[in-house]
């Protein structure tokens, strides 16, 4: 589960009247916001109605509406709720499955939640996939090369993860598959309730996912968290809008809210919509269930990369990528730049820098690992954002290529249904009309056709850029790049003409090389000849000075040591006895 406003989307963002989905709801959002002490007259847009229409008049950079971040509903507050046993930490869905949790805390409450109103406005069944049936599930697995299977069995793991943290106080009649009486002891254990005060229809696993499927469709990325905004997601959803909510200050002492402003004018009555963060098609079925019309230009698809175990440099790869900022399998969006099926462009700057810049330490081997030296820990990532040397830039595109052609084997081949509906697509862009009544009328079968031509398109477009990068890598190529190897060089100013002493010094060194052995050999005899004789010369000239006619002024071991014990100095005259006088006693004892 990744949140999509971080991601490197590069769609050109050009409106469509008809690329949105409202939100419909039941009960008056209005009005239970104004029992929150927000004014009607700050909403600028009707949530109660069915396409979220303009009240009045509306210019480009009005804000839309104002709510207080207070009673948005926060993946920060489970802590409150649950105590510490809870964490996005324990669950892939992340901060996606705690805020699920949060919503289906007060919607067990009932009338006691002071979001009883705004919970009873939201839709009734999972908005996305997770209503979808298993067949069309694996349907849409193969029709595009987003992971979203994992995305299906993340909740499925999250849900067991919550079974698992109550088994002490679920009954084992309670433990099947059937029956996801879990709650009972997530209830008990983790939210901290009586079990007489919950209804154990919400008790299921398909209430998990509906919780999933209305966070992931309803809330807005704030910063990197995602959170539900009460009446502000009820405004109509547009994959292509660019107006997207944002944390403000208001009042005397600043409070946060949360603001939406118009991305243009609109009219009184004339539907308004958001954007809900960047997603591509793909996204938006697996969020809203709606497949957004794109030309074959605003179209995308995603690619895994990742640094393998098998890899003999894996571990200072990772580390790189660690100090860097990205982890050892990242997620890239890739798009295309065809216009319909004519290739207009084939360029190598249509593919994405990151991407590059990414393989390029993954591909790195051979005489080029030495960047993955310790020394270069902190620059060598930097390093790889530009071209690092031929072989590494030929490895990185030949990988796009064929990576790309397995994607495209993974869609499958176009088939007649697929090339009608696109037939019927290019038709229905044309026109206008009403898109909610088109959408739910279309079938997931409709929906899946158009995402492969999509994703296609996208894969065609990344393979002939890669192609032409290779081509001009190739020997008969016109290769403009720039290398590591030539950028480090201008950096230390080797690059420069040489100057005539190092011309002539170059010139000897290259004589020197092409010398024989017998050469070499005979200049070492030479130089070891001239150091010899001079050791000789100097052992002679100290053996003259120690001939007695030398004058030898050495200082030896025996004068040093008397001179340490102060015996070299004259005798004093008591100091003086003789032999016999000492034998005989005839001395004076002060003397001694």
């Amino acid at each position: 589960f990744t949140f999509t406003k971080t991601k490197t989307l590069r769609h050109k963002w050009i409106k469509s009247t008809s690329r949105h989905i409202s939100m419909n709801t039941k009960s008056s959002v209005l009005n239970w916001l104004e029992s929150k002490g927000i004014k009607k007259d700050e909403f600028l847009v009707d949530v109660d109605s069915a396409q979220s229409k303009a009240i009045r008049s509306i210019k480009k950079g009005e804000n839309l509406c104002t709510i207080p971040l207070s009673i948005c509903l926060d993946p920060s507050t489970a802590s409150s709720r649950f105590g510490s046993s809870i964490s996005a930490a324990k669950f892939r869905t992340g901060d996606i499955g705690i805020l699920a949790l949060i919503l289906l805390y007060e919607k067990s409450l009932g009338e006691k939640s002071k979001y009883s109103d705004y919970i009873s406005s939201l839709p009734s069944v999972p908005p996305g996939i997770l209503s979808w049936s298993d067949a069309d599930l694996e349907e849409l697995s193969r029709s595009t090369t987003r992971r979203v299977m994992s995305q299906i069995q993340a909740v499925q793991q999250d849900f067991d993860t919550l079974l698992s943290l109550s088994l002490s106080s679920l009954s084992l009649s309670l433990l099947t598959l059937d029956s996801f009486k879990w709650a009972i002891g997530v209830v008990k254990a983790i939210l901290s309730l009586s079990l007489s005060s919950l209804s154990l229809s919400l008790l299921t696993l398909d209430s998990f996912k509906w919780a999933i499927g209305v966070v992931k469709a309803r809330s807005v990325i704030l910063g990197s968290t995602p959170v539900l905004v009460p009446g502000m997601d009820s405004i109509s959803f547009d994959p292509m809008s660019t107006a997207e909510p944002e944390i403000g200050y208001s009042g005397l002492f600043s409070n946060k809210v949360v603001r939406v402003a118009a991305e243009q004018s609109y009219e009184a009555g004339e539907e308004v919509v958001i954007s809900f963060g960047l997603k591509s098609s793909a996204e938006c079925l697996e969020d809203h269930g709606i497949l957004p019309d794109l030309s074959s230009e605003d179209s995308s698809c995603e690619l895994v990369v990742s640094i393998s175990d098998k890899d003999s440099y894996a571990d200072d790869k990772r580390d790189i990528l660690e100090v860097a900022g990205y982890s050892a399998s990242q997620v890239f969006d890739l798009d295309s730049r065809e216009g319909g099926r004519e290739i207009d462009r084939e360029r190598e700057e249509d593919l994405d820098p990151e991407l590059l810049q990414y393989l390029r330490l993954k591909l790195i081997t051979g005489k080029d690992s030495f960047i993955l030296e310790a020394c270069f820990r902190d620059t060598a990532y930097k390093s790889l954002s530009l071209p690092f040397s031929k072989a590494n830039e030929i490895a990185v595109h030949e990988y796009i290529v064929s990576t790309c052609l397995s994607l495209l084997l993974s869609l499958g081949a176009e088939n007649e249904r697929d090339v009608e509906c696109e037939e019927r697509d290019q038709e229905r862009v044309e026109r206008e009309r009403e898109k909610e009544r088109e959408r739910e009328k279309e079938s997931v079968a409709s929906k899946l056709a158009r995402l492969r031509i999509q994703e296609r398109a996208v894969l065609k477009g990344v393979i002939l850029a890669a192609k032409s990068a290779l081509s001009s890598l190739s020997p008969q190529g016109a290769d403009s790049r720039e290398y590591y190897q030539e950028r480090r060089l201008a950096e230390l100013n080797l690059l420069r003409p040489l100057d005539p002493y190092e011309v002539e010094r170059e010139k000897k060194e290259r004589e020197r090389e092409k010398e024989s052995v017998a050469s070499k050999l005979a200049r070492l005899r030479i130089q070891e000849r001239a150091v010899l004789k001079g050791v000789i010369l100097a052992a002679k000239s100290a053996l003259s000075s120690l001939s007695p006619q030398g004058a030898d002024s050495r200082e030896y071991y025996q004068e040093r040591r008397l001179a340490e014990l102060n015996l070299l100095r004259p005798l004093d005259p008591y100091e003086v006895v003789m032999p016999g006088e000492r034998e005989r006693g005839e001395y004076d004892d002060d003397l001694l």
